[in-house]
């Protein structure tokens, strides 16, 4: 009963639906990460304090355990994400080889955070453990010990690696790149200044 190419455009409507679902959780999180107060309740602090976060219980959650895993390196998970869900909006579709891509994701962010462990702590650091959270800190401190190289040689070894991967990630075009320029720009302003506040 239904005309010609219904299917199609309900297909279509339910990918850009996808896509802004992806895109709006990516944003929740990374809005999550930049006001990350480890006085909140989370997994390993049950607390009756009142929740700072402005995302709530799904705020201080969340944050907690991708600040306290991957350190600094969390603020790229909303980045990834949100490439993700605007190409699903605009192409309705993922990148090419996504598979792989989506493999590289996780690997990228590893990577990352072993290279940011090397880096000194600062003192406005809330948490305990370095900039690469407690992943960057057992990997980095594991494949030292394995291999004998020094923590400074093994983070500029995983830099350009875990970049790559994230790039990879990504699936950007050129052009695609040049647009979300400005938004890396944000993120890692809006990062200093939670880190400084």
């Amino acid at each position: 009963l239904l005309p010609s190419g219904t299917q199609e455009f309900f297909r279509r409507r339910a990918i850009e639906l996808g896509g802004g679902v992806l895109a709006v959780f990516a944003f929740a999180l990374l809005i999550a990460c930049l006001t990350y107060n480890p006085q909140d309740p989370s997994w390993n602090d049950s607390t009756a304090r009142a929740v700072t976060n402005p995302l709530g219980h799904f705020g201080s959650y969340s944050a907690d355990v991708m600040m306290q895993s991957l350190g600094m390196a969390a603020l790229l998970v909303p980045l990834v994400l949100f490439a993700w869900g605007w190409r699903l909006i605009r192409e309705r579709q993922l990148p090419t080889r996504w598979w792989w891509r989506l493999a590289a994701f996780p690997a990228g962010l590893i990577l990352l955070a072993m290279a940011l462990e090397a880096l000194p702590r600062p003192a406005t650091w809330p948490l305990d453990n370095k900039l690469g959270g407690f992943v960057g800190n057992l990997l980095l401190g594991q494949i030292g010990s394995l291999t004998g190289l020094s923590l400074w040689l093994l983070a500029l070894i995983a830099l350009p690696l875990g970049l790559a991967g994230l790039f990879f990630a990504l699936g950007l075009t050129a052009a695609e790149w040049r647009v979300l320029r400005s938004a890396v720009a944000w993120v890692f302003g809006g990062a200093r200044r939670g880190i400084l506040s």
